[in-house]
């Protein structure tokens, strides 16, 4: 099984825009940030059942890690990206918040066709392809919702 960590880092770009007065400390909407960086942990976690019915040897892990930064062209790192989901389940601490919306308005806003991270199973809230950790320690909005270090 393969799972892509993934997360953003994005600075606040010109288009103008005000948080309204009531609440000031408002994060602003996703054309208004440029991606700066994309980074990535690639885990691939083979599973050996062990010996077979008549053993009782517990079951073991293969695990691989990769790690990666996509910084040199936000295009291409969108691309590398979408190539990468699509065989891996997705996780991230608030992508369906604002990574993905992030990348998704970028994608938009320079042109690039990336249909396969905008998918249902990438989307969804509560399908296989995307875990959102914020959405998942917060019962999926039933609690607030928390950092990640607390």
């Amino acid at each position: 099984m393969r799972h892509l960590f993934l997360d953003i880092e994005a600075k606040r770009n010109a288009l103008p825009w005000s948080p309204r007065m009531d609440n000031a400390e408002a994060l602003a909407p996703p054309p208004c940030w440029d991606i700066v960086c994309i980074s990535s942990m690639i885990v691939d976690i083979d599973r050996d059942p062990g010996g077979g019915a008549e053993s009782n040897d517990p079951p073991t892990f293969a695990v691989k890690v990769r790690l990666g930064t996509f910084q040199a062209d936000v295009r291409e790192a969108i691309r590398s990206v979408e190539k990468l989901a699509r065989a891996a389940q997705v996780v991230t601490f608030n992508g369906r918040g604002f990574d993905f919306p992030v990348i998704e308005a970028t994608s938009y806003r320079l042109g690039i066709p990336a249909p396969g991270l905008f998918t249902k199973p990438l989307r969804g809230r509560y399908d296989d392809g995307h875990l959102d950790l914020m959405d998942h320690i917060s019962n999926y909005g039933a609690t607030k919702s928390i950092s990640l270090d607390l």
